[in-house]
């Protein structure tokens, strides 16, 4: 079956990622709007991501991405690491970030 996404991997993709690596490490939490990944990352290539994330010294669990739609902003993606935040918590922090447009 093929993929209706292919990702381009450029020195800017790696890039955003090493930056969303610093932020994650630093907060065990990113959303697509908190970084240049853009919703796409987050939505088809968490794989990708991830295998990223190790190669740059992440060594959790696998990611597992949520999302929810917020009727006067849209939907949201982020992912979190499960050692440090459930997602109760990152759904809450989610709320939080949108209800404070950051």
């Amino acid at each position: 079956m093929s993929k209706a996404f292919q990702l381009e991997i450029t020195n800017d993709l790696l890039d955003a990622i090493r930056t969303a690596y610093q932020d994650f490490k630093t907060h065990g939490y990113i959303n697509d709007e908190s970084t240049s990944l853009g919703s796409t990352i987050f939505e088809n290539e968490t794989d990708f991501l991830y295998k990223e994330f190790c190669k740059l010294g992440y060594d959790g669990n696998e990611f597992i991405c949520y999302g929810h739609y917020y009727p006067n902003h849209g939907a949201v993606y982020w992912i979190c690491d499960s050692r440090f935040m459930s997602y109760e918590e990152s759904r809450k922090l989610t709320d939080m970030l949108i209800e404070k447009n950051i």
